[in-house]
């Protein structure tokens, strides 16, 4: 468990952005003194300082892109609202749902075929001494689909998959599980899904916790259709 954190100082992303702007400063110094050492012919040199300029752009480059990264993922240093969904039937195992974020009340629709809904996300919990100075875990919505609940017409129906986040920066996921030896600060980076039955009518509110996902009956037709279920 990630001991909570009374503030919300969270992951620095400002520290990101000033160690990529100082890295870019440095690349641009060495680029002038490379050029200044090619003036005076002084080859050998003007080769050094080129390549510690490429260096530093290269690292000013991934800094950048690592923030843009996760500044996509979201905090959550204790349980926090992240959407609410509902669902209208247009026909049997076809469901419209409309899912509504907390953050900004934007809201997409997605039709479902099956008798349940499941919500992925992806999460990074970063190990205790950085949790207690304040880097509270990330979390990121990944993909919603229909499940039907019978095993044997799963295999052979029709299945409805849309992706939640469609990011094309870094791929910090990637990243961690190519580098992870060399990441000991990070704790656990692991998938997490919450399904719950499709209702006609019905409406779920959708919670992270660090212990993942948390779907809740909101209305009586969600709560009538998670009593049922079986």
């Amino acid at each position: 468990m990630i001991p909570k954190i009374p503030a919300d100082i969270s992951l620095p992303d400002s520290i990101l952005g000033t160690s990529s702007c100082i890295a870019l400063v440095f690349s641009c110094l060495f680029i002038y003194l490379a050029l200044f050492r090619i003036k005076r012919l002084k080859l050998w040199q003007s080769g050094f300082y080129a390549t510690l300029s490429f260096l530093f752009f290269s690292s000013a480059t991934i800094i950048l892109l690592t923030a843009l990264n996760i500044h996509n993922y979201q905090r959550f240093s204790d349980e926090r609202d992240v959407a609410e969904i509902h669902f209208h039937q247009l026909s049997q195992q076809l469901y419209s749902a409309e899912l509504i974020f907390a953050d900004d009340g934007e809201s997409q629709t997605f039709e479902l075929r099956g008798d349940e809904w499941q919500l992925d996300a992806r999460v990074i919990k970063w190990k205790a001494p950085l949790t207690l100075v304040g880097f509270n875990s990330l979390f990121r919505m990944d993909r919603i689909q229909g499940r039907y609940h019978d095993i044997e017409q799963a295999k052979h129906a029709s299945r409805t998959v849309f992706a939640l986040n469609k990011d094309r920066n870094l791929d910090l996921w990637s990243v961690i599980q190519q580098y992870r030896k060399w990441l000991p600060w990070i704790d656990a980076f692991y998938g997490n899904a919450s399904y719950l039955p499709m209702a006609d009518g019905s409406i779920f509110e959708i919670k992270m916790s660090q212990s993942g996902l948390i779907a809740k009956p909101v209305n009586e037709a969600a709560r009538e259709a998670v009593g049922a279920w079986n």
